[in-house]
């Protein structure tokens, strides 16, 4: 049962103990928890399959689900319909390595491009870049103007960024002009607005195959945020949709 619940990045160690085997992640990276098949498995009686949720990120070595046989002695034709459900979803549980493009940041705002006050986006985004050993390869900072917004974004692309974070100016007040700028750069399938405490203004597109991502203020204020949901799926190569 291990063997075929386990997909890509999952392992596990025998036997079973008590009638339970954990699953564990080979390597630090993105849960991805097929909920369908996991739902018809647990319709099957006798069969127990808990795990932790989907797009969890997960280090190695974390148990990242359990299976047991509920009573001491179970029929064969139950396993059987078990096993059928994991091997038809090869494998219910999969690990998805993360990438580590080189990222560019461009912080907006009149405020801290003029020297009225300290910037405090930069070492935030440093910090949750460096936990995924992302290499920042250029910050900018430019005012609340659309065009030198869109210019910015150029130069973090030209400087070879493979993920760009654009940081404030995501409100809807007359000077914030950074979500119009993002697509004035050529930036499509843009998602704005999400229904996500905080960080409900966050914005998500994609220049070819480059993620841009558009940052509201309340990064700078809750340690978790939208960004902090979606920053691990993109890292591991998914791309956003308003499903998600």
């Amino acid at each position: 049962m291990a063997e075929a619940l386990s997909g890509t990045g999952v392992t596990y160690k025998g036997p079973p103990s008590e009638g339970k085997i954990a699953l564990r992640a080979e390597y630090r990276g993105l849960l991805k928890v097929n909920v369908e098949a996991l739902y018809d498995l647990c319709l099957i009686p006798e069969i127990s399959c808990a795990s932790r949720h989907n797009n969890d990120l997960v280090e190695k070595e974390d148990i990242v689900a359990a299976a047991r046989a509920i009573p001491l002695i179970i029929e064969e034709v139950i396993l059987n319909q078990a096993l059928d459900v994991a091997r038809r979803a090869k494998g219910i549980f999969s690990v998805k390595k993360f990438s580590k493009p080189p990222a560019g940041i461009l912080i907006t705002g009149n405020e801290v491009f003029h020297g009225l006050i300290d910037d405090k986006f930069a070492p935030i985004l440093n910090n949750k870049l460096k936990a995924f050993d992302c290499e920042v390869r250029k910050i900018l900072f430019a005012p609340d103007e659309k065009r030198k917004i869109v210019n910015g974004i150029r130069e973090l692309l030209d400087a070879g960024s493979k993920l760009v974070m654009v940081a404030g100016g995501m409100s809807v007040d007359p000077d914030d002009v950074s979500r119009v700028a993002i697509a004035e750069a050529g930036v499509q399938d843009i998602l704005y607005g999400t229904p996500v405490l905080p960080g409900a203004m966050f914005l998500y597109g994609r220049i070819g195959s480059i993620p841009v991502l558009g940052l509201p203020a309340c990064v700078l204020f809750y340690k978790a945020t939208a960004l902090d949901l979606f920053l691990p799926r993109i890292l591991a190569g998914e791309v956003i949709t308003r499903e998600d």
